[in-house]
């Protein structure tokens, strides 16, 4: 391998990482020195320059970020898959939902037609959209779409994780990982060019402060694009991240970072549909006014980290984050496609988001050992107290939007409305949890996992209409535990069997706002069962993982109270499934990272006759995804190409009207080293153009058709 790949793999290049995120600094792994230990002996190849970013710079990773998951990856009784940033730098992407194709089990859905509420994901057929977080700490503002220049990776939970998280989380997380400041001196940068106007420029600067065991580094990035074979759909953002951080490598460490990024950008709320069918027109074709709608967002964070080491047994970790986001939404759903008439109607409709978010999460690590080491108990114990506030102003427009085609639209249609003021939602939550978890080994050969976590949550929303007093206020309390239990079976040190029981809760509040209709209904609650197994195969280079589990959502929302009128839980989902998962080297200079999910979720109960039997929306049975890459012998030359398949969905839980048909996706890449700090990269996406949806209204009245075939060239530098 030439010095440049290692370089290429030791820093975040151009193309970096993932998007929707908000930042932090934390790429602390686990506590305690065991972690320190297992970075100074990888079983990855080949080396890496710096410790602190080994986990992120392989296919293959050994450990999570999170505190709360103290053992590796192969005796954590959990699936996980991890994309670490070296592989989102060989696929040049720029946001978490590009990056997330690599998750097969995750499905997007497009926003709600109340006003554009961001990507609303599925994790195994579970609502997810409330459960996204940067460096473990929540952060809902992230599913926006936000840009990923300052991520390291993506660490995605599968399965009911409720006692690590809160609630939600019943179908799994989404973790993303931030860049954090280390000892070394670097700058590192790039530009990128493509199709569709695409045109991105990315700084990253390290330099050690020569004091304290300091350093202070910086990320900036600027990135506009439009979307092949949409028209009108475009993006610009900027943002910034500096990070400043003491101790590093010592018993007492801090960080303290800060992130800002804003984007404009045209929510893409697609096509129509017609008679429950996808509209018969061009996938280029979009119904909006583009000199009306607009997607205004800017994300704010202060984020700052401190861990100390009491000894080789003890670490303490507390971390607080205050963000401030806001948004200035202008959608036009459109509506009412008539093929005879060759009209669409359109509807525009906007919010104004305020939103804050104030937490800390305090956490203490001990590992005991007993004489002669046969048995060792690891515990976890710790607390976290968090302060939500969520205001939306809903807008409306007058006059009538006038109506437009149905196959020749035109997104330049004179309308210039006056924007009124509607209803005020005031939203205050306050949460309130505390947690412990423990490990109990014997020997290297069987280890107990428990845990628990009892969460407060209270929720208090007031309406007002414009100039009165509140029109309506709603709140509720909510007191819930969540549970996990496991084993984990080590055959031999290279592979572990495992089983575990998870619960989880979905208040009614999850996404913080309540209402009049929901102020009286309990959580959901849910049981998820799971047998895996983890192998470590040549020579503990490729990891190999296969898991089946079956997920019960006991009482899930459905129907309303006879007395109330409230939302009522008269529901009942199960999903069955199975995942496959190879990541790693096949060969010295041959890698790959590869997942298949198998998903059966069915609706058992509901208030909605016409659902019961029927699939969960939006879930398709198979999907598997593989990218690979391989470095060539000759002049360091690299090539990847990778497949995302995904298989016949249903986009509405009656499995009628809208659906989308099995589609794949093929990617392609080259990169060429011009010198051992520059290199050249060429991406092509979907190269044989499918059409596709890429996500829906969950009611299945629009759905926006995926981009076309596009390429991107590319270059990076480090010095």
């Amino acid at each position: 391998m030439s010095g440049f790949d290692r370089i290429e793999q030791s820093l975040p290049f151009s193309r970096s990482l993932l998007a929707g995120t908000a930042l932090t600094v934390v790429m602390a792994s686990t506590a305690a020195p065991a972690l320190a230990q297992s970075q100074q002996q990888p079983t990855q190849m080949p080396a890496v320059t710096s410790e602190a970013e080994q986990p992120y710079q392989q296919y293959k990773t050994e450990r999570l970020q999170s505190n709360k998951y103290t053992e590796p990856l192969l005796e954590t009784p959990q699936s996980f898959v991890v994309i670490p940033r070296v592989l989102l730098d060989e696929q040049n992407v720029t946001t978490v939902d590009q990056a997330l194709r690599n998750v097969p089990g995750i499905t997007i859905g497009g926003g709600e037609g109340g006003g554009a509420q961001g990507s609303q994901y599925r994790i195994r057929g579970q609502a997810g959209a409330n459960d996204t977080y940067v460096d473990g700490i929540r952060d809902t503002f992230t599913r926006f779409g936000t840009d990923a220049f300052n991520l390291e990776g993506i660490e995605v939970g599968k399965g009911g994780s409720g006692t690590y998280n809160g609630r939600g989380t019943t179908g799994g997380f989404i973790n993303q990982v931030s860049k954090q400041a280390r000892l070394e001196n670097f700058y590192a940068g790039g530009l990128s060019f493509g199709t569709d106007w695409t045109k991105r420029a990315t700084a990253d600067v390290n330099h050690e402060l020569g004091f304290w065991n300091g350093a202070v580094r910086l990320n900036a990035v600027v990135h506009e694009n439009e979307v092949a074979e949409r028209d009108d759909v475009d993006a610009n953002r900027w943002g910034i991240a500096p990070t400043i951080a003491f101790g590093i490598g010592t018993a007492d460490r801090l960080n303290i970072s800060l992130f800002h990024l804003s984007e404009n950008k045209i929510y893409d709320y697609g096509q129509p549909t017609i008679t429950g069918r996808r509209a018969p027109v061009d996938r280029s074709n979009s119904y909006m006014f583009k000199d009306l709608n607009t997607d205004e967002t800017d994300s704010t964070a202060l984020t700052a980290k401190y861990e100390h080491d009491f000894d080789d047994m003890a670490t303490l970790r507390s971390v607080g984050r205050y963000s401030y986001n806001t948004r200035y939404a202008i959608v036009t759903p459109p509506r009412n496609g008539n093929i005879a008439a060759n009209t669409v109607t359109h509807n525009p409709t906007g919010r104004d988001i305020e939103s804050t978010l104030l937490i800390n999460q305090t956490d203490i690590v001990t590992r005991f050992k007993s004489e002669g080491g046969q048995v060792g108990l690891t515990l976890n114990g710790g607390f976290e107290v968090s302060r939500e506030s969520y205001d939306t102003q809903s807008l409306s427009f007058a006059p009538t939007a006038p109506v437009d085609r149905l196959f020749n639209p035109n997104t330049g249609l004179a309308y210039f409305p006056a924007v009124n003021l509607g209803n005020l939602s005031e939203t205050l939550a306050h949460g309130t949890a505390g947690f412990g978890f423990g490990t109990l080994s014997f020997g290297d050969y069987l280890d107990f996992i428990g845990g628990a976590r009892v969460d407060r949550y209270n929720t208090h929303t007031s309406v007002f209409a414009a100039g009165t007093q509140p029109a309506s206020t709603a709140k509720r309390t909510d007191v819930e535990p969540s549970y996990k239990l496991g084993v984990v079976g080590k055959p031999v040190d290279y592979g572990s069997i495992y089983f575990t029981y998870s619960t989880s809760f979905n208040p009614s509040a999850e996404e913080v706002a309540i209402t009049t209709g929901t102020d009286t209904t309990p959580p959901e609650t849910n049981s998820t069962y799971e047998f895996g197994t983890k192998w470590e195969v040549l020579d503990r280079k490729l990891a190999l993982t296969g898991a089946v589990f079956w997920i019960d959502k006991n009482n899930a929302r459905s129907g309303t109270d006879p007395i109330t009128g409230d939302t009522a839980n008269l529901g009942k989902t199960r999903t069955k499934g199975a995942e496959l998962g190879a990541t790693g080297y096949v060969m010295e200079n041959w890698q790959v990272f590869a997942n298949y999910s198998y998903l059966n979720a069915k609706i058992l109960e509901s208030a909605n006759a016409a659902e019961v039997g029927k699939n969960v929306n939006n879930v398709p049975r198979h999907a598997f995804s593989i990218w690979s890459t391989y470095d060539t012998p000759f002049y360091g030359i690299q090539v990847g190409a990778g497949v995302q398949f995904v298989g016949h969905r249903h986009l509405t839980n009656a499995n009628t009207g809208l659906e989308d048909g099995a589609y794949a996706i093929f990617d392609a890449m080259v990169s060429y080293p011009i010198t051992d700090n520059i290199k050249v990269q060429l991406n092509g996406y979907n190269l044989s153009n499918t059409d596709y949806i890429a996500s829906a209204h969950a009611g299945g009245a629009h759905y926006i058709p995926g981009a076309g075939r596009s390429a991107i060239l590319s270059t990076a530098f480090k010095f």
